[in-house]
């Protein structure tokens, strides 16, 4: 995880209640990751789950376990490499400093987010795209410690961080008419140059 002179106020919360289900099944592997096949052919989608030796796991919105450190339902969990949650804390994100390139891997979009002396956030969101380029510019409003939006004509980006160096982008409408779209996950790319 890159280092960043932003405040990341971390809490340690020291009971925390942690309502899940315990599922029969078995875990199943493919190219992507492990899921958790229930008996009946389900499985947990944007869920915690309970193994049956009392480990925890969460499964993200295609139903993979996780690994690393996310923030769910605005507590940071840290998962080990096998999925398994081995701490829970309460983080606050402060937005003093989440100034950089943030990119989509998938659709080639960078989003690059500066912070301005007067303090509020400036946007600016580029892809290539049939021979030309989707390209918009604004203010972000801060919505919360985690959200920030963007609108402009009939058009709205809510961007949401996973964890400091993950985002995800929403969108309603098209951005300028356009015809494209920004929405989709957004990995830190590197500094502003």
């Amino acid at each position: 995880m890159r280092k960043r002179a932003g405040t990341f106020l971390a809490v340690l919360t020291s009971s925390c209640i942690m309502v899940g289900t315990a599922f029969a099944g078995t875990w199943q592997k493919d190219m992507i990751g492990w899921w958790y096949q229930n008996d009946d052919g389900s499985y947990p989608v944007s869920a915690w789950m309970t193994d049956t030796d009392g480990s925890r796991y969460y499964f993200d919105s295609n139903g993979y376990m996780i690994t690393g450190t996310w923030i769910i339902g605005g507590e940071t969990c840290t998962f080990d490499s096998s999925g398994k949650l081995i701490s829970m804390m309460t983080e606050t994100v402060s937005v003093d400093n989440l100034d950089g390139r943030y990119s989509n891997e998938t659709s080639g979009a960078e989003i690059i987010i500066k912070k301005q002396a007067d303090g509020n956030y400036h946007m600016e969101a580029s892809m290539a795209f049939r021979q030309n380029i989707a390209y918009l510019e604004g203010e972000l409003t801060l919505v919360n410690s985690t959200t920030a939006a963007y609108s402009e004509d009939g058009y709205s980006m809510t961007i949401v961080w996973e964890n400091p160096d993950f985002f995800t982008v929403t969108e309603t409408g098209e951005p300028g008419g356009m015809g494209t779209s920004f929405a989709g996950f957004y990995g830190y790319a590197g500094p502003i140059e």
